[in-house]
């Protein structure tokens, strides 16, 4: 941009290998920006469509064009919240919805950093409100809703859920919505509910209801949409969770035989669902991540899983904290695979030092008893030899003043 003109270029890449399938390019003046993207993006996706659905069983649909000045104050909130903590960026965010409202996009963009807070309260707090008063999009709804029901004390809410249902019926070929409506089922405390002050429910759950309606949503979602990876996803996670119920929380031994023998064969089809989402986007490192419980099921190498999605997603907390859980002995891993995920962790992230936060919090067996990866030991260290060589050069200038 310059100038009050703007010239712009949308390249459609073929991925992983980068190859350019399409381009786009536009000059013009800045105040038709807004109508401009919207217009060149739509044959880009027009022409991804072609390439993949060649016989023109699938249409692109319609990319709604940004309302003026909604690019610009994306742009400055983006900015402004680039080089901030996460808390930082929050309140950034939060200023920006104040100032724009009525902006279905930085009603999304809010929505996102009140789940990336990771606080339920604000979730409960604010939500309703953002409901109610900002932008009503079925974007904008569909993830409210979602957060709602996610963040209740029980991890449902049956109202939330209500009105994700009715969005699903009024917009029947909304992929996004048919999925929130899935994960929302699915997203209900059974497991570990507190009842009478005790955190585990040892009993198996047969044929939980809402976890049930969960896998006839996926399901349905693969019939509509078969050849996307996250129906065959949301299927496998619904099925696992379901046959998480049926196991109970209970040692393996003492879970009754028949409950046994379904969890191992709901165990299977989760495992094959998972298998079909991987297969269509292999790329994906989150389906990884959720492929290792499924290893530790039926004895696979788990450590080559991890490495697959270490290299697809090398920052990524989330993915060690997990592997380390599934590393450990317990579960049929060793010392040596704990330490290899440290390894990595660390040298994926060599400036963070988080990895050794999460190795200490869930491999605490591997913690060496000097860790010289801490930075109170480095620093120790490093004032030891300071004195040291002070002590020297004292001791030297002693001597040669005798």
């Amino acid at each position: 941009m310059r100038d009050g003109r703007f010239d712009l270029s949308l390249e459609l890449l073929e991925y992983p290998s980068d190859r350019r399938v399409a381009s786009r390019q536009k000059s013009g003046e800045l105040s038709a920006l807004s109508a401009t993207i919207p217009t060149l993006t739509q044959e880009l996706l027009a022409e991804a469509v072609a390439a993949v659905y060649p016989a023109g069983t699938q249409t692109a649909g319609t990319i709604a064009a940004p309302a003026p000045g909604e690019l610009e104050a994306l742009a400055s909130g983006f900015a402004k919240a680039k080089r901030l903590s996460a808390d930082e960026g929050f309140g950034v965010v939060e200023a920006l919805r104040r100032e724009h409202p009525n902006f279905a996009s930085v009603a999304t963009l809010y929505l996102a950093a009140l789940e990336a807070s990771g606080s339920a309260a604000q979730v409960r707090a604010k939500v309703p409100t953002l409901l109610v008063n900002g932008a009503r999009t079925l974007t904008s709804e569909t993830y409210g809703y979602l957060l709602e029901s996610q963040n209740a004390e029980t991890g449902i809410d049956p109202e939330a859920v209500s009105k994700l249902t009715q969005l699903v019926l009024a917009n029947p070929t909304s992929f996004a919505t048919w999925l929130a409506l899935s994960n929302a089922y699915i997203g209900e405390n059974v497991l570990y509910r507190e009842q009478k002050g005790c955190r585990t429910c040892p009993q198996p759950v047969d044929h939980h209801l809402g976890y049930a309606k969960a896998i006839v949503l996926a399901s349905e979602v693969v019939r509509r949409w078969p050849d996307h990876y996250r129906g065959w996803w949301a299927l496998s996670y619904s099925l696992w969770w379901y046959a998480s119920l049926v196991r109970g929380t209970a040692h393996w031994r003492d879970v009754p035989e028949e409950q046994r023998r379904r969890f191992q064969d709901l165990m299977a089809v989760a495992d094959d669902c998972l298998a079909e989402a991987i297969r269509r986007h292999p790329y994906q490192a989150a389906l990884y991540v959720n492929r290792l419980p499924f290893d530790v099921e039926n004895g696979r190498d788990r450590m080559s899983t991890f490495r697959r999605a270490a290299e697809l997603d090398p920052h990524s907390r989330r993915l060690y904290q997990i592997a380390f859980n599934y590393a450990r002995p317990q579960w049929g891993g060793s010392l040596d695979d704990l330490r290899e995920i440290y390894d990595v962790a660390k040298q994926n992230n060599p400036d963070a030092d988080w990895p050794r936060e999460v190795r200490n919090a869930s491999a605490p067996e591997i913690k060496p008893f000097i860790d010289w990866d801490a930075p109170w030991i480095r620093r120790g260290l490093a004032i030891f030899v300071l004195l040291l060589l002070v002590a020297g050069l004292w001791q030297f200038w002693r001597q040669r003043r005798g």
